[in-house]
């Protein structure tokens, strides 16, 4: 009789270890399959990159202007594959020209394949744009969000410019509202992910912002928030704009 335990007890300890063995492979096989990638935002104008507090950038417009805040949310983004297949991830970031560490988000588990596009928002999108009560990135507390029913701030520059007069103003450009909401779209030269973590540099060129199709002369729109059918022609060419802001920089 004991024999015969000993026996049960023998297989059923060799079994629950192969088990555990088999567990163990297959997580190492499907992290071995994924990588992280560093997705870094670089924010520049015409190539250079962005200097805060300093009056040494001139837009297609000829306004020489200073960046003393610059920010903006990217969310939903989505890694395209050739066969125009989505890798889809749930972000909203909020990337801050004055913090190093938001102009860099993680896309994490990523399978190993080519990638031709990535695809964004360049703000936050109808389900989350009109609830204040979020964590994260999307906290009020970022002060990118308004108390009224307008909604999330998705790109805001602040600073000053220098007028047709010599004289030096206050300078403020908040894009928002569900009707201004840009869908990004970004060729990355058949990039192909294949083991550990990588990084994708995109460039975002402010001067775009504020040129191409459409010249923004800080004379005429040096103060505009969203707010209101008076803005709605400066929203829609901003966001026009917008969709040649971002470029591919490098993959390494």
């Amino acid at each position: 009789m004991k024999k015969i335990v000993f026996l049960v007890l023998s297989a059923v300890i060799i079994l629950s270890f192969s088990m555990c063995r088999k567990h163990n492979i297959v997580t190492v096989d499907q992290e071995a399959a994924n990588s992280n990638i560093n997705l870094v935002f670089s924010n520049m104008v015409d190539g250079v990159p962005i200097t805060l507090g300093s009056m040494i950038n001139t837009n297609a417009a000829g306004n020489k202007y200073r960046v003393d805040v610059l920010k903006y949310y990217i969310s939903n983004i989505k890694l395209v594959k050739a066969d125009a297949t989505e890798i889809s991830f749930d972000n909203y970031e909020l990337i801050n020209e004055a913090e190093a560490a938001t102009k860099i988000v993680v896309l994490k588990n990523v399978p190993h394949t080519s990638f031709v596009k990535i695809r964004f928002y360049l703000g936050i999108d109808l389900s989350r744009n009109h609830t204040g009560l979020q964590d994260g990135d999307l906290d009020p507390a970022h002060d990118m969000i308004w108390d009224w029913n307008t909604g999330y701030i998705f790109f805001k520059h602040e600073g000053k410019f220098i007028n047709t007069q010599g004289t030096t103003k206050i300078l403020v450009q908040h894009l928002a509202t569900d009707f201004a909401l840009p869908a990004i779209e970004v060729p990355l030269n058949n990039v192909t992910i294949s083991s550990g973590s990588k990084i994708i540099e995109l460039n975002f060129n402010l001067n775009s912002a504020y040129t191409s199709p459409t010249n923004i002369d800080f004379n005429i729109n040096g103060m505009r928030t969203s707010i209101g059918a008076l803005e709605m022609q400066w929203m829609s060419e901003v966001k026009n704009n917008m969709y040649d802001a971002f470029t591919f920089a490098k993959f390494e």
